[in-house]
């Protein structure tokens, strides 16, 4: 019996956008997110899709358009998951979107001290970060895999400036988050500043099976591309591995 699983090297960090981007260059066609990403029209967003060039890869890169319309910056768990049900894709990938943000509103509440229903979510809970995760989760539930590998987490050192105003990397929930895996995290001295962000941590996290990678055959690769400059490749690479 043969299975397929992903491989994440996320040795350049992971922000929802390359998490996202990485699962969709794996996918041959992309009509299924352009149908996933219709009902948000109707608010004033729409989702974009690119081919770049970065490191010397072929990579995927998402962005959402706003129309120039002006969201909160606090956004409630309901307010989240009205926003997941929108989404024109399968139980599925509702279901698995739900669950990456629930691990953020755990990790929210520990950091905080407050139950889950009285979380707000502030960049995390952006039309930007949801859309994102959106994207993962109907590309994931797409290749129909059964899990994912990351062999470890990576972090850069200093701060970083966010709703909360200027914190120290890793940032709260993402320390939080990693307490809710068993994915090792190495720190690079040498990059200042933040490569690994909440909503990259909790989509990966949520789907991973395992840390060692089992033998098998690599069918694919695909790159998902971020828009930070951090001194690395800004790349995450998901390969497409089958066993059996």
């Amino acid at each position: 019996m043969t299975n397929k699983y992903l491989i994440f090297d996320a040795s350049s960090g992971v922000s929802g956008d390359m998490a996202a981007g990485a699962l969709i260059s794996l996918c041959h066609d992309h009509a299924f997110l352009v149908q996933a990403m219709k009902p948000f029209q109707q608010l004033g967003y729409s989702y974009r899709i690119d081919t770049v060039q970065k490191s010397s890869e072929i990579c995927i890169s998402t962005t959402i358009c706003s129309n120039g319309h002006q969201e909160s910056h606090h956004h409630s768990w309901s307010e989240i998951t009205d926003r997941i049900q929108m989404a024109d894709v399968t139980p599925a990938a509702k279901a698995l979107a739900e669950r990456i943000y629930q691990r953020i509103a755990k990790a929210e509440s520990a950091v905080h001290g407050v139950p889950i229903s009285k979380v707000h979510f502030h960049e995390v809970g952006s039309m930007n970060a949801v859309l994102n995760v959106i994207a993962f989760a109907a590309a994931y539930d797409h290749l129909g895999v059964q899990g994912a590998i990351v062999p470890s987490f990576y972090e850069g050192t200093g701060t970083v400036l966010c709703s909360h105003g200027e914190m120290n990397v890793p940032v709260p929930a993402v320390r939080s988050l990693l307490e809710q895996t068993n994915v090792p995290l190495t720190i690079y001295e040498e990059v200042n500043g933040e490569i690994l962000t909440p909503t990259g941590c909790a989509c990966l996290s949520e789907v991973c099976v395992g840390t060692a990678i089992p033998e098998g055959s690599i069918l694919q690769k695909g790159y998902g591309a971020g828009k930070r400059e951090t001194g690395l490749s800004g790349i995450l690479k998901a390969e497409l591995l089958e066993t059996g």
